[in-house]
């Protein structure tokens, strides 16, 4: 699951390497029966890449359509000084979601022939990827967008066209899939259904609980028992606890190299399990690989994992991300079901990447040369490096122009910075600290607590003390005349700040606080979650100074700047509105 960074960063990503391309020639469907990638020099490029970005450890697999698969190891998986090798588990983030479409897929392909006898609900025959949510949820699908609801079908919320943008922050700690489900009604959506290409991983965890409700099996245990056993991969899994007994579970560490828990806790498995929630290995993927290569076809076993159908429907490009092509040789990019689809320099690539807080990964498959490539990170915020590292792959098997070798991967990806749109409105004389302290609340998110640096005498009172406790490791809280500190029940963080910007606007900056370190450095750290993302808050006072509530902008600013553009309030125009209840 990709929580921190958009999923086609890669593609945004290629414009910046024109200035360092190695200009040679290049041949498409070229013969690549005999060629090796893991070469020394593409060995010495991504330990080199490893050592520039702070990374703990790499693993990477390339496959080739004639059976033979190049498997590596770079750095340490633990802090103890063990070796990341082939076989080293980490959590995939969103390079998972190919397994959520899958997996859908297959289930719909076991009604079609006979195999899945679950009753569907009433009134509906079919299930397929044109089967609306409304049809086969009846009980819990519902959206803000009155058609939006009605109309949005499998394949829109799987193709990132659902109208809503990147809600991630509502994810509560021990929310199911059901209850992810049913609360997409509170979240105010970006765009019109079908209009514009924006990521969302709550669509995800819509697929696996169809699958889970349909299949009388947990999502986790379908891919298990469809996916995983068949294709041999012995390791895979979606519990760290089992991994973790598997003694091949790689520890993480953030950006700077301090080692972080698992990037979630075990009761949000389920949870994450589609958009981000596979624990998996170079070598196991790479079965994962050679099967797609040869169309969803076990090339081992000759058995059919993914049936033909399915196979087409979730690697073709449903959305368009851009109809221009930023990066020569490549005209477009489209988005399918867990799969991003573009050409470069005429070869056709399907792939993906995903990040959580330590780990960061890319799988691909080049569908026309017979070649895929995986690339595990057991380091947070890497996406720039595995896509570096992707493309010297291809550069050194079939003379894609990419980067130089031995090129700072930092120099050629450079990091996209995202240009937060300030909110605007509300009233602009800037009122003491204490006036904005609460408890706020929004149906989608629940409980939003704001605690000022000398606690008062409230119903949040505890909350605060608590707080103010964990940041006083880090700061002198008391000297903070301008900061909020902010206590929240997300996955992700329970501790973040507002820093005022000026009059009643704020700047929300996600953060995760160790007070007393993790693992052999007991040394306080702080991480700071989406990679420094921020969020805008307007809060809105009335005439007698009175907060009532405030505004969060941050998930998508192009459609919060489209909203802006007509009437409406700033209650109405935000991303998410929050009520002050206390």
């Amino acid at each position: 699951m990709q929580l921190l960074k958009r999923a086609f960063q890669l593609w945004l990503s290629l414009s910046a390497i024109s200035p360092v391309l190695a200009q040679q020639p290049y041949s498409a469907g070229q013969d690549n029966s005999t060629q090796t990638a893991l070469t020394p020099e593409v060995r010495k490029f991504i330990e080199d890449t490893r050592i520039n970005s702070t990374a703990a450890g790499i693993s990477v697999a390339v496959i080739h359509s004639d059976g033979r698969v190049e498997l590596e190891g770079f750095g340490k998986s633990s802090e103890e000084g063990n070796n990341m090798t082939a076989d080293t588990l980490v959590v995939i983030g969103s390079t998972s979601k190919a397994f959520a479409s899958a997996s859908i897929g297959i289930l719909m392909d076991d009604f079609a022939h006979g195999r899945n006898v679950t009753p569907l609900p009433n009134g509906l025959e079919i299930l397929d990827w044109h089967t609306k949510l409304k049809d086969i949820l009846p009980d819990d699908w519902k959206l803000m967008d009155e058609w939006a609801s009605e109309k949005a079908s499998i394949r829109d919320i799987l193709s990132h066209v659902s109208g809503l943008s990147r809600h991630d922050l509502q994810f509560q700690q021990n929310d199911s899939t059901q209850d992810i489900t049913r609360r997409l009604q509170y979240l105010r959506p970006s765009w019109e259904l079908r209009e514009q290409y924006h990521y969302n991983n709550q669509m995800y965890m819509v697929a696996t609980y169809i699958v889970s409700l349909y299949s009388n099996l947990s999502y986790p245990d379908f891919v298990k028992e469809r996916i995983f056993k068949p294709l041999g991969m012995s390791t895979s899994t979606f519990r760290q606890a089992e991994a973790s007994q598997s003694g091949l579970l790689a520890q993480f560490f953030d950006a700077n190299g301090r080692r972080i828990p698992f990037p979630y806790p075990e009761y949000a498995e389920d949870m994450i399990a589609g958009p981000g929630g596979v624990i998996s290995s170079a070598r196991d993927l790479a079965k994962w690989v050679a099967m797609l290569l040869n169309e969803g076809v076990d090339p081992i076993t000759n058995k059919t994992i993914l049936p033909k159908s399915v196979f087409e429907e979730v690697t073709s490009g449903w959305s368009l991300i851009s109809s221009m092509g930023l990066a020569l040789g490549q005209p477009l990019s489209a988005y399918g079901h867990g799969w991003i689809r573009y050409s470069l320099y005429d070869h056709e690539i399907v792939e993906h990447d995903g990040g959580l807080p330590g780990a960061e990964t890319r799988v691909g498959f080049l569908p026309d040369d017979g070649v895929g490539v995986v690339i595990l990170f057991n380091t947070s915020d890497k996406t720039d490096q595995t896509a570096s590292i992707f493309l010297r792959i291809l550069e050194q098997l079939l003379k894609i122009p990419g980067p130089a070798p031995g090129t700072d991967a930092a120099s050629v990806f450079p990091e996209l910075v995202k240009v937060q749109g300030r909110a605007t409105g509300g009233a602009d004389e800037e009122l003491p600290i204490e006036a904005y302290a609460g408890v706020y609340y929004n149906p989608g998110y629940y409980n939003i607590t704001l605690c000022p640096a000398t606690v008062p005498s409230k119903a949040e009172n505890t909350i605060c003390k608590d707080t103010l406790e964990a940041f006083s490791y880090f700061e002198d809280v008391s000297a903070s005349n301008d900061t909020l500190y902010v206590a929240l029940s997300s996955l992700w963080t329970q501790q973040s700040r507002l820093h005022r910007v000026d009059g009643n606007r704020f700047q929300l900056r996600l953060t995760y606080l160790f007070p007393h370190g993790y693992g052999n450095d007991t040394s306080p750290f702080e991480l700071t979650y989406y990679n420094g993302f921020n969020s805008n808050v307007t809060f809105v006072v009335e005439d007698n100074n009175l907060v009532t509530g405030f505004a969060l902008d941050s998930f998508d600013v192009e459609g919060v700047v489209q909203r802006k553009k007509g009437n409406g309030s700033i209650e109405e125009k935000a991303d998410v509105w929050f009520d002050k209840i206390l």
